[in-house]
């Protein structure tokens, strides 16, 4: 029986024991005699006051009248040991923390370190094709073997998405109970809640709201799961309904290293080749898995561009615990960089790859307008090709010619981390700070911002107002 099952049930012995009273005194701790006229159950004291008569609907009756064993005498114990039972159960199945856990945003988060995942031609893996197959003996045997539940394809899709595509309700919980993330946007920014919407699948729905699915989450085109509901469809009903879960999702790293060390002390450059961890000269993102740099480096396009490409960026002095095989970082408190504003910046950067969610600017056009020459921000020099970078490395796209009203206007979407005072905005024109034009848009579609905003945006890895 399932944890949130087991929890229902308690509550309705709970309302069961509330019946088990005297109807005259409500008390609970009393005998009960039933009274077989009337049908109404009343203690011993009751019915010696009211004489000859039912203490609560005043019917006459004699003790001939009255079953001292029935259901509720002889059931009470029972329901006792029942409720005891499954109290057992409920604190056996409580999910139990390892030293891998941190908090972040009301959620308790898992890291499991993994080896790397096989894909086919598509980016699934076999987990995908499992879930997609219906094949349960397959997925508990992947899950046992330690796949990554939160795994995306090319597409976006995690296995969750494909267990509901399916309709294997049994698959969908079977990945919850192992700590599947709930809320990963897929194609289109779509949620697994979404998805069990849009396939009308009401027991998927409910599964997927008692895990602490997200009602609000918005799609590309800003529609919340609640608006692909069709009239009249009773799966609208759960969505009144409020749950309260205390899951522990799990995230998903690889133990492999591939360092690009960024001015890194010749001492840690040592330990690693020592210990043949290979180091790439070169950056590439699509290779190095871990960006390695010193805490005291004061803000450069590199380390923005790590961030933005969803490298792991790691202080230098973080070689010496790997070496002793501690992985583990409490990423919401961990300090990478001394900088205040750059070291939240790489906390949410990392963080969003673990939780499987958009790059920073995905959804978003830009057009850079002048930059004839580079613009000194925060101490670094920032040219037009620096912008283009930070804006491809987050994901945004780079336009050749300035987007015009009538355009913006036509094709709107919602940009995954766009704020709520901006949230239909995907284009921006981007301007040198000291060079604002006369004319600046600040249409709900379309706005004028500084360089220095792009910049702001990236260290703080925000879309800032």
């Amino acid at each position: 029986m399932e944890l949130s099952n087991v929890t229902t049930f308690l509550q309705d012995l709970e309302e069961i024991q509330e019946l088990m009273k005297c109807q005259a005194c409500n008390n609970p701790d009393k005998t009960l005699g039933r009274i077989k006229i009337c049908g109404h159950y009343s203690c011993k004291t009751c019915l010696k006051k009211s004489d000859t008569s039912c203490p609560k609907c005043k019917i006459f009756c004699t003790n001939a009248d009255i079953a001292w064993k029935n259901i509720f005498t002889e059931s009470e114990s029972i329901i006792l040991n029942l409720k005891d039972l499954l109290l057992q159960a409920v604190k056996r199945a409580e999910p139990k923390k390892n030293g891998n856990t941190f908090e972040y945003l009301n959620k308790t988060y898992q890291i499991n370190f993994i080896d790397d995942q096989r894909v086919n031609t598509k980016g699934e893996t076999p987990l995908h094709v499992a879930c997609k197959r219906k094949n349960v003996k397959d997925v508990k045997n992947l899950i046992k073997k330690q796949s990554d539940l939160n795994a995306q394809d090319f597409a976006g899709w995690v296995p969750l998405h494909e267990a509901i595509e399916s309709g294997s309700k049994e698959i969908v919980e079977i990945l919850l109970a192992h700590g599947a993330l709930v809320d990963v946007p897929g194609e289109e920014y779509t949620t697994p809640l979404h998805k069990a919407v849009i396939t009308h699948n009401a027991d998927i729905v409910d599964s997927l709201l008692k895990s602490g699915a997200n009602k609000n989450a918005v799609d590309f085109l800003g529609r919340k799961p609640v608006d692909y509901i069709n009239k009249d469809d009773p799966v609208e009903r759960l969505f009144n309904i409020e749950y309260i879960t205390d899951r522990i999702e799990h995230l998903f790293c690889s133990k492999k290293i591939i360092a690009f060390c960024y001015y890194t002390e010749l001492i840690y450059m040592k330990k690693l080749k020592q210990n043949k961890i290979k180091i790439e000269e070169n950056y590439n993102p699509k290779k190095i898995t871990h960006f390695i740099m010193r805490k005291n480096h004061k803000i450069s396009v590199s380390i923005l561009k790590a961030m933005l490409d969803g490298c792991s960026i790691r202080p230098q002095e973080w070689i010496d615990d790997y070496l002793k095989g501690n992985y583990f970082i409490d990423i919401p408190t961990y300090n990478f960089i001394s900088l205040t504003s750059l070291n939240n910046g790489i906390r949410k950067a990392t963080l969003n790859k673990l939780l499987r969610l958009p790059k920073l600017f995905d959804g978003m056009n830009f057009f850079i307008t002048g930059h004839t020459t580079a613009a000194i921000i925060y101490g670094m020099k920032v040219s037009k090709d620096s912008l283009v970078a930070i804006i491809t490395s987050g994901g945004g796209k780079v336009l050749h010619r300035a987007p015009t009203t009538s355009i913006c206007e036509e094709k709107v979407n919602f940009p995954y981390h766009a704020s709520k005072s901006n949230a239909k905005c995907c284009n921006y024109i981007i301007f040198q700070e000291e060079r604002p034009p006369v004319l600046m848009y600040q249409m709900p579609e379309l706005k004028h911002r500084s360089s220095k905003w792009l910049i702001d945006c990236a260290v703080n890895f925000t879309i800032c107002d």
